[in-house]
């Protein structure tokens, strides 16, 4: 029989070891799970960053890509201008008999290859027609704010220019060896940035056959000074450059880098053409399409060209700090997170997303708007640029036509411009744009609308002010300019001007283009009747 102890064991409760089994294989697979989704965190994590950091990248290349397409419609729009007067120029009734003169004199003078520049020079001055288009284009020089008009014959002898009466007129030189010359007797118009012969700089060359292919072939010449397209460029960005197609710098945000070239590019340019024995290459690297090297920092950036020219534009703007220990700490702490934590942040993604595409809209949204008033705006004077303006002039001629309303323009120009620029520096004429601004500002009421048509010649639009209202402000504009000084930087007098104002209304029959024309030719008779006046337009010609 059994013995007591062997009763009180068999008697005993069973131990709960049997039990304990299924809930140790519940915590391990809840370890497991656990460990799993912490895997499934951190990969979501490493997703996570990866996604912010293309998101980021890819909204800086946005804004510079914008930077870049602004600076290369204001240069396009610029050089759409200059290229639009060389056609103005090369249809003038003038040119085709001086021409005629310049060829009639190299054949009486058999030895004209032979002769100095100041022979040729001497010889083409003395002849009348010669000497009076010479005249001719030193007064549209002062009007289109350009660094200097002249024109070529058909073999490239230079037969008149806007500074012939200068040590550094180019009359009795010959161009038929530049690129713009042979460009624009090929094909009607020709485009080069090289070093100016006479002066020796770099300068932008726009050329325009004359007339028709039926004439005597010879162009007209335009010469840009690059600093004129360094105050195009943008300031903000760490550099912004306008390259030529060799990729030769012509002018530069900073100005440190012109007649510089992008690595990569041939180096073994004509000395002539850019006046330097070796074109040196810019201290900057491409790290791949949107990433540059430069001034030891790694940028966003983006190379666009101009439309309708031979140009580039570089643009290069910091990135913002992304510090890859931040990103690794911000891994590890969604990497200790549990599955509650994991979730979490799921759910705050998703409840988030939605003010992030609202402030992404809003962000987007102020920036067309930015860049539409950095389009129709002038930056220097604050008055509307051309393209503004003469959308304003549109819509108030259709307003005008609705309602039966009068309509008024004023023309305006700084009396001897140019002259203030030759003795005082361009910051003196700056200043003098900006205060003739000011002060027009000041006439206008809510709705009329100020705008800068280039260089120093202003445009006020008036509506529903007749004929003699207008008149009467444009006598209060001029007599204020007069009255009152201007405090140029860096003078110690301050600076008197003029100006000279055309007044046209609205007749019937006017279309923008006639009003404008209008209001044009009284402000040129007012500089023909000695400048510091307001002149009333004549009414339109009515054919009968």
């Amino acid at each position: 029989m059994p013995n007591a102890r062997e009763v009180h064991h068999a008697l005993r409760p069973p131990q709960a070891t049997a039990g304990l089994a299924p809930w140790r294989r519940l915590q391990w697979w809840c370890l497991l799970v656990a460990l799993l989704w912490l895997g499934l965190g951190g990969w979501v994590a490493q997703a996570l960053v990866e996604r912010n950091l293309r998101a980021a990248a890819a909204s800086q290349q946005l804004e510079a890509e914008a930077a870049a397409r602004r600076a290369a419609e204001r240069l396009a729009q610029h050089l759409r201008l200059y290229e639009a007067l060389g056609d103005w120029l090369s249809l003038r009734g003038d040119l085709p008999a001086a021409l005629l003169h310049a060829q009639a004199l190299r054949q009486r003078h058999p030895d004209w290859a032979d002769l100095d520049q100041s022979a040729r020079h001497a010889l083409l001055t003395a002849e009348p027609p010669l000497r009076e288009l010479s005249a001719q284009l030193e007064r549209l020089q002062g009007i289109a704010a350009v660094q200097l008009l002249y024109v070529l014959d058909d073999q490239g002898w230079c037969v008149a220019a806007s500074r012939w009466q200068t040590d550094t007129d180019c009359i009795g030189a010959r161009y038929a060896d530049r690129a713009y010359f042979r460009q624009a007797l090929a094909s009607g118009h020709g485009q080069q940035f090289s070093m100016g012969r006479q002066v020796r700089q770099p300068f932008l060359f726009f050329a325009t056959r004359v007339g028709g292919r039926s004439q005597l072939p010879a162009a007209t010449v335009l010469r840009i000074d690059v600093k004129e397209l360094a105050l195009l460029l943008p300031t903000s960005g760490e550099l912004t450059a306008v390259l030529d197609e060799h990729g030769v710098v012509l002018a530069d945000s900073g100005g440190r880098h012109t007649l510089q070239r992008l690595p990569g590019q041939t180096a073994a340019i004509a000395a002539e053409r850019y006046g330097v024995a070796a074109l040196q290459a810019m201290p900057i690297e491409a790290l791949g399409a949107s990433q540059w090297r430069y001034a030891d920092q790694t940028l966003n950036g983006v190379l666009l060209p101009v439309p309708g020219a031979a140009l580039r534009v570089l643009h290069l703007q910091p990135a913002a700090p992304m510090e890859l220990a931040a990103l690794a700490a911000r891994q590890r702490a969604l990497l200790a997170l549990g599955a509650g934590l994991a979730l979490l942040i799921v759910a705050e993604r998703l409840l988030d997303r939605r003010e992030r595409e609202r402030a992404r809209n809003a962000q987007l949204q102020a920036l067309a708007e930015q860049m539409h008033r950095l389009a129709h705006t002038d930056a220097l004077s604050g008055a509307a640029n051309r393209r503004g303006f003469l959308q304003g002039v549109e819509a108030e001629l259709a307003r005008t036509l609705r309602g039966g309303l009068p309509l008024s323009l004023l023309m305006l120009d700084i009396d001897h411009f140019k002259r203030i620029n030759d003795r005082h520096g361009h910051a003196a004429g700056d200043a003098a744009i900006a205060e003739l601004a000011r002060r027009c500002a000041t006439q206008l009421r809510p709705y009329d609308l100020l705008g800068r048509l280039g260089g120093e010649e202003f445009a006020m639009l008036l509506p529903g002010a007749d004929d003699d209202t207008a008149c009467r402000v444009a006598e209060r504009v001029r007599a204020q300019v007069q009255a009152e000084a201007v405090a140029a930087p860096g003078l110690a007098e301050a600076l008197h001007m003029t100006v000279s104002i055309g007044v046209a209304a609205w007749q019937a029959g006017d279309d923008a283009d006639t009003l404008l024309a209008r209001a044009d030719a009284a402000l040129y008779a007012a500089k023909q009747a000695g400048r510091n006046r307001v002149v009333r337009a004549e009414p339109p010609t009515i054919a009968a």
